[in-house]
């Protein structure tokens, strides 16, 4: 878990926002992350197994089904990750694409998948095809596929 923690530089103000279907270790330890950088970050949860969040200063909100799409602002967060979602949404590729909107210029979306759920490579090339920039496969947790991916200004949709 460590390793994959420092693919997040978060800086003062930034705004995360990690959509999940269980809650674990990583909410606790990217919440303390982010707060001890000043930033803040909002989980929402799709079914599944969760642990219970205690941390107060956490935003929550919870969603019931696998076809609805999770609510945000047009370039509202700095980073948004999708812990066992995308494969399991019922419109992965509308999920990207909100996922896009939502986020800020010269910001990032991280797919967490356990491994053989989903093709890493193919996710790339919709990454791609939706005008995310440079997607790559990232080896850091032991038995799951990690895909990241960069929004840039300018490029593509030009959100």
């Amino acid at each position: 878990m460590e390793a994959l923690l420092t693919l997040f530089n978060p800086l003062p103000g930034n705004r995360y926002l990690l959509t999940t279907t269980h809650t674990d270790a990583l909410v606790t330890l990217l919440a303390q992350k982010l707060a001890a950088a000043g930033g803040a970050l909002h989980v929402i949860t799709y079914p599944g197994e969760h642990l219970p969040i205690t941390d107060a200063h956490l935003q929550q909100s919870a969603i019931g089904d696998f076809a609805t799409l999770f609510r945000a602002l047009p370039r509202e967060h700095d980073f948004v990750i999708l812990q066992e979602l995308y494969s399991r949404h019922a419109y992965s590729e509308r999920l990207l694409r909100h996922c896009y909107t939502t986020l800020a210029n010269t910001a990032y979306v991280l797919i967490i998948e356990p491994k053989g759920r989903c093709d890493p490579q193919a996710l790339c090339e919709t990454l791609e095809r939706l005008e995310f920039r440079v997607p790559n496969v990232i080896d850091v947790l032991e038995g799951f596929d990690v895909v990241m991916a960069k929004k840039m200004h300018m490029w593509g949709n030009g959100l």
